[in-house]
């Protein structure tokens, strides 16, 4: 069942691929897709969990927006009051 595209492709970050053309090389290539479907992740999940918080939950969209206000600064303080994880 495997099709002989899939047979021939390059391994992935070798510098052989679609974007090599374009005069990446290999290793940035993967980081750049990398960073891409982080991206695409990132900015599909805050919308869709507002949505999902006040269709669903039952939130005021002012309530939501007070909880990822909070979460954000939550998220922002952690690493100082952390420190090093040496």
């Amino acid at each position: 069942m495997c099709h002989e595209a899939v047979l021939n492709a390059p391994e992935f970050g070798t510098g052989r691929g679609p974007l090599t053309s374009l005069g990446m090389p290999g290793g940035r290539a993967a980081l750049l897709i990398a960073f891409g479907i982080d991206n695409l992740g990132s900015g599909l999940f805050l919308p869709l969990t507002l949505v999902f918080v006040t269709q669903v939950v039952g939130l005021t969209v002012a309530e939501a927006g007070l909880s990822v206000m909070i979460g954000t600064l939550a998220g922002l303080a952690v690493p100082a009051v952390a420190g090093s994880l040496r």
